[in-house]
């Protein structure tokens, strides 16, 4: 395919343009295309072991549960570098996170180093691309955009790279959920993501290095180095340099590092052909791991919108009484109200029909000093001390799931239509009980009663279950014919512990002793333009299901 050699000039004078030309047209196609059910999809997912690439050698793998350590790794890393740096990323921001890492990519170059940093045309802002246009004036610096969006194409613009990798010396490797911005390194003073990614050493180096060269190399690409001559800049004032690291600490950090024996790493082939066919889509693989799970599966998602595909899947658990756990945002929480407001129509299906357990997390945990660990800052002064009083709201951005204990996934893969149909994803399958475990544990900690809401049915009054029962059961036909959700009373309602309460499952006869309502929006102001924004799309989304 040919290599797309647009002005990076010509790109952002357009940008603006296209991205309003974007969201009309993904408007248009959501309506347009209602996915109907594959009945043989189920079928594919029973993928072969080969198909499934675990390497059967030993690798080293540790979490990065916190955005301090994530970015002290990444820093050390590209410190450490002697070869080669190659980075994807989805967001690349203009901010003292970001800058800081371009700095030292700057740095790697100038002694020598290989650098390489593929970047997401979608929401990477005009001035990370006059510093990526700058920085290429370096031999060793090469800076290329993904699906750039001037390139007023339906299908192509909605096919994003929502992939975050980085190799260091085809050695080691960083991937997961985090961008490059101050909100995923937990140096943002409005809202911040409680996120995750991985450090990985073995033999699927080699595998991450080759899906990373097949993007590289893809069709859909602009070359910042195309813009010559590029005015002496200053990527980062030194000033804020010195706050971000005194911020940041110079003590090594010591990761809990895993010795595993089957790990496997999955990504999307570039440009995302048919996942519902292709042996390489990362929604098939995850599926044929969850179609074998044989007693629970622990999600921890920000968005959770299923397909028809997915309901399928879990329809399919539900039958062999697997259990089934998800821990996503609350309204309160989330960054992405319209998604939540489709999650909303499903939540009778997932509690009822599929026997989720589910909870919902808050925005002021009270967890949060132990997310931030005290270096909530603000970079550019040097402040490291957050008043109680004045937090970022936190936002669950992780994508990870544990099956049985015994296999663990962590990448960039949401649980929703996008995910699944439209955007490129990676992440790493490992199947060892130890890491499994570790996991499981950092989600249930993150997500414990004092840090998050439970899910629940609403209790009524005996003589009006039936009446509601039948008004239910008819909005819920409704929905399946005409995609609206008209029915104002809600199935389900936000529950927290009482004070001297014990934790009990939501089917537990003690559970509303031991739990008392909250309302669906806890923490959102009730007369809200949020609270009506999400109702009016509660009950209009059903066509825009497959872009959320």
């Amino acid at each position: 395919m040919e290599t797309c050699k647009t002005k990076i000039s010509e790109y952002q004078k357009h940008r603006g343009a296209a991205l309003v030309f974007l969201i009309v047209a993904l408007v248009f196609q959501g309506a347009c295309s209602l996915q109907p059910q594959r009945s043989d999809w189920l079928a594919r997912t029973m993928t072969d072991e080969n198909g499934l690439q675990y390497h059967n050698s030993t690798h080293r793998i540790a979490l990065l549960p916190n955005g301090r350590i994530a970015l002290h790794h990444r820093l050390s890393l590209i410190r450490e570098a002697q070869n080669s740096i190659r980075i994807q990323t989805f967001i690349l921001g203009d901010d003292p996170v970001a800058r800081v890492i371009l700095r030292e990519l700057r740095n790697a170059a100038e002694r020598g180093v290989s650098v390489k940093i593929l970047a997401d045309g979608m929401l990477l802002a005009d001035t990370a691309v006059d510093v990526l246009a700058y920085m290429s004036q370096n031999r060793n610096f090469e800076a290329r955009i993904y699906n750039p969006v001037p390139d007023i194409n339906l299908e192509k613009m909605n096919q994003r790279m929502h992939n975050k990798l980085m190799i260091v010396d085809e050695r080691i490797a960083v991937l997961g959920g985090r961008n490059l911005a101050d909100e995923y390194y937990d140096a943002d003073e409005e809202l911040n993501f409680l996120d995750l990614d991985v450090a990985v050493e073995g033999e699927a180096i080699n595998d991450m290095t080759l899906s990373f060269y097949e993007y590289w190399q893809h069709g859909s690409i602009v070359e910042s180095t195309i813009v010559k001559n590029f005015p002496e800049m200053e990527i980062m004032p030194e000033d804020m340099i010195r706050a971000l690291e005194k911020n940041l600490g110079t003590n090594d950090i010591n990761l809990h590092w895993f010795e595993v024996n089957e790990l496997a790493f999955w990504a999307d082939p570039a440009g995302k052909p048919n996942p519902q066919v292709d042996p390489r889509s990362f929604t098939l693989r995850l599926a044929s791991e969850v179609a074998n799970v044989k007693e629970e599966l622990v999600i921890e998602s920000p968005y959770f919108v299923l397909s028809n595909n997915a309901q399928s899947l879990f329809g399919e658990l539900r039958k062999r009484n697997i259990k089934l756990s998800l821990y996503t945002n609350s309204l309160a929480s989330t960054d992405n109200w319209l998604t939540y407001a489709h999650s909303l129509r499903q939540r009778r299906m997932v509690l009822e029909y599929l026997s989720f357990n589910v909870q919902e997390m808050r925005p002021y945990p009270q967890a949060m000093p132990d997310y931030y660990f005290g270096w909530l800052s603000n970079a550019t002064t040097g402040n490291t001390e957050a008043s109680s009083g004045n937090l970022p709201r936190l936002c669950l951005h992780s994508k990870a799931l544990v099956m049985d204990n015994e296999m663990a996934m962590v990448g960039s893969y949401n649980l929703d239509p996008r995910s699944a149909n439209y955007n490129t994803e990676l992440g790493v399958a490992v199947r060892d009980k130890r890491f499994a475990m570790e996991l499981r544990q950092l989600i249930e900690t993150q997500m414990n009663a004092q840090n998050s809401w439970i899910v629940a049915r609403r209790t009524r009054l005996m003589a009006l279950n039936y009446a509601y029962d039948i008004f239910e059961e008819f909005n819920f036909l409704a929905q399946q014919t005409t995609t609206l959700d008209i029915w104002p009373v809600r199935y389900s309602s936000l529950y927290e512990l009482v004070s001297d309460g014990k934790s009990v499952s939501t089917d537990d006869p003690r559970f509303h002793d031991m739990y008392r309502r909250v309302g669906l929006f806890p923490d959102v102001p009730y007369a809200s333009r949020k609270i009506f924004l999400v109702e009016l799309s509660r009950m209009l989304s059903g066509p825009f299901e497959s872009f959320l």
